[in-house]
């Protein structure tokens, strides 16, 4: 099962644009079996299949704007595509694989 095995570790094992191409097809399945996921839900699961410290602070930014503005799975994803894009060019990337090997 998809939804059992899918997460973010870090750049190398799986490109974070391909794990959200993933949840998109997940939540496509689940559409079209007319299992609907909420966008919060949706939100929700993209923050709990993050598994890289080093996006923690972003995961966090993205958890309270969801309370906060019930933010869209779209913005969530944007935004943690740009964390994930500055750490690339950033030492605590190396942290992160480091971590999470």
């Amino acid at each position: 099962k998809i939804c059992d095995t899918l997460y973010y570790k870090n750049e190398r094992a799986f490109r974070f644009q391909s794990f959200l191409d993933e949840l998109q097809k997940m939540f496509a399945i689940y559409r079209d079996e007319r299992e609907v996921v909420s966008e919060d839900a949706q939100v929700r699961y993209l923050l709990d299949k993050l598994a890289c410290p080093a996006l923690s602070a972003a995961s966090n930014a993205v958890r309270l704007d969801q309370q906060q503005n019930g933010t869209s799975f779209t913005r969530a994803a944007n935004y943690l595509a740009g964390a994930v894009s500055r750490l690339t060019d950033a030492s605590s990337f190396n942290k992160c694989q480091a971590k999470c090997l």
